[in-house]
């Protein structure tokens, strides 16, 4: 058993702490929609990278960054050649892919020549390890997936576990926020079910070195989110909880607002909602903000080192806001849902269209 595991158990033996209270202090900071600040060139984002599109003629989908700036994706090759302007529906299989600040391309896995579908569904790096999620389908949902971990050190490529794997359960299935996340030496991983509150749903882990199979970490449970202490995850109802790895405990953060919630790096945001539209607070030792209202949607929340953002729609279309917690500045990033991305370690992505083709993404690192 590892470390980690040892620790949780005995939070779990503890008990659950009971939330700390969450009253508004005076020093609060209102911060309406209409007073978002345009992010500014040289002042508050530097160019460091601009990313291919496409790799020898496929398409690159970009998830994260390492503390370097490496950036971590996947290369997606069509199982079969179709003419251009073709409507057909084409399966298509991944190459899981690093590039770094030069433009150098790192395969993590050897070249996949066969038909067999395949997409990065989520992924984790640090300087040691990159570890990420691959399913056997192209749609949301999905029950055939596949946990793997690349040494960078070593080159060596390791299949964790899968959906396969006994502690899966037959009505298991990834969704969006069951994307691997590294926390010490292990991954830990969410799994839905049809039932959310199933036997299916469960928080996994598994050490990054193989050194033991994937097991069930956090019973009906989903939606983990690590931080160099600890994990926070979706339990029951939609209860936010955190476990905290050095000392085990286990505590709740907020009730549950379905998406609207998340927990990293001693920050934590939720969502007030009425008639006049989403409030989002954000709490925590160096931030404590209200922000809004905006429409009658918050979601695709994230929590970075020393950002958040999330999407929502004030006056009917998708907008994506972030916000700086160290000043509690908050900026009007993109008018499209997905041309605006948080990267981790101080870094964001800004992707540039024709229309619905990708032309290229410029990285950045926030100032």
């Amino acid at each position: 058993m590892s470390v980690l595991l040892a620790l949780l158990v005995a939070g779990c033996a503890s008990g659950i702490e009971d939330p700390a209270p969450r009253t508004a202090s005076p020093r609060t900071r209102v911060i309406a929609a209409q007073s978002a600040a345009a992010l500014k060139d040289g002042r508050d984002v530097e160019l460091v990278a601009t990313l291919p599109a496409s790799i020898d003629g496929n398409r690159t989908f970009w998830l994260g960054a390492d503390a370097r700036g490496t950036v971590y994706g996947e290369i997606v090759v069509p199982a079969a050649k179709v003419a251009p302007g073709s409507m057909a529906e084409v399966d298509s299989y991944s190459q899981p892919v690093l590039i770094d600040l030069a433009g150098k391309v790192t395969h993590l896995t050897p070249p996949r020549t066969s038909g067999t579908t395949t997409q990065m569904t989520g992924a984790d790096a640090d300087d040691e390890w990159v570890t990420w999620l691959e399913s056997a389908s192209v749609q949301a949902g999905s029950g055939e997936w596949t946990l793997y971990s690349y040494e960078r050190a070593t080159q060596k490529l390791r299949v964790l576990g899968s959906y396969e794997d006994e502690v899966a359960g037959e009505d298991s299935f990834l969704d969006y926020d069951g994307r691997p996340e590294i926390l010490g030496g292990d991954v830990v991983m969410g799994i839905g079910s049809t039932n959310r509150g199933g036997k299916g749903s469960a928080v996994l882990s598994a050490p990054l070195d193989g050194s033991r199979p994937l097991e069930v970490l956090v019973p009906t449970a989903n939606d983990p989110d690590a931080d160099e202490d600890g994990f926070s995850y979706v339990q029951g109802k939609d209860a936010l909880m955190y476990r905290d790895a050095a000392t085990g405990r286990t505590r709740e953060l907020a009730p549950g607002d379905d998406e609207c919630q998340r927990f990293r790096f001693g920050v934590l945001l939720t969502c007030d909602r009425s008639d006049e539209g989403v409030v989002v607070r954000l709490e925590g030792t160096d931030i404590d903000a209200r922000l809004g209202p905006f429409g009658a949607h918050v979601g695709y929340v994230e929590l970075e080192d020393g950002w958040a953002s999330f999407v929502t729609d004030p006056d009917g279309d998708p907008r994506i806001y972030a916000v700086e917690l160290a000043t509690s500045t908050m900026y009007e990033t993109s008018r499209s849902q997905n041309d605006w991305n948080l990267m981790g370690h101080g870094y964001a992505m800004v992707t540039h269209r024709d229309g619905d083709t990708v032309t290229g993404n410029d990285l950045v690192k926030l100032l």
